[in-house]
């Protein structure tokens, strides 16, 4: 009985240690692998953060952009994914990160989530995906950001040139090639909000 008290007691405290030395490995994994997310030095400069500025869309209306790029993994995420068993993840998704934008206009606010990810080679270069809010109500008709071109960070800016898709009233999508605001890129520039 004792010896069967002792094994489980073993095993209790040898999974303990297997899930603290998942999470601890995993985090300083992450220093490399993700360095524009998570560094050991607190003044260190990373693209995650509250960034804002402002544009023109193609319709030539004055927005405001607030973006949010949220750390991929917070600690407490870490800490369960540690005890549970998980399966392999690939090396690209090391690049991926999520985040919410809003754009506001006198036309009223806009509602993103982002989805975006770093560039293999060069870390500074980013794509972004704006995906409009489902759970909140669209500013129709509209021009709605779509995606970037040419993203690029470094240190308190982030520049991009701006895709749009223009919705009708209805929410349907409309695209005339004639048109040429339904081909505009239009370069955003947005700088880090400071605490």
């Amino acid at each position: 009985m004792k010896k069967l008290l002792l094994l489980g007691l073993l095993a209790i405290v040898g999974y303990g240690l297997f899930g603290a030395a998942s999470f601890y490995i995993g985090k300083y994994m992450d220093y490399w692998e993700r360095s524009w997310a998570y560094s050991r030095d607190e003044k260190a400069v990373l693209l995650v953060g509250k960034w804002e500025g402002s544009f023109k869309d193609p319709d030539g209306i004055d927005k405001e952009i607030k973006l949010e790029i949220l750390v991929p993994e917070t600690d407490s995420e870490r800490w369960d994914k540690a005890f549970k068993k998980t399966t392999h993840r690939f090396a690209n998704t090391k690049r991926n990160f999520e985040g919410l934008a809003t754009v506001t206009s006198k036309l009223g606010t806009e509602y993103y989530e982002l989805s975006g990810k770093v560039n293999e080679d060069d870390n500074r270069e980013i794509y972004l995906n704006f995906h409009p809010d489902e759970k909140k109500k669209k500013v129709l008709p509209n021009f709605l950001l779509t995606e970037s071109n040419d993203a690029k960070w470094d240190i308190n800016t982030i520049t991009f040139l701006a895709n749009f898709t223009y919705h009708k009233a209805n929410d349907t999508a409309l695209y005339e090639s004639s048109n040429p605001k339904h081909k505009m890129k239009i370069k955003v520039n947005l700088q880090r909000v400071q605490f």
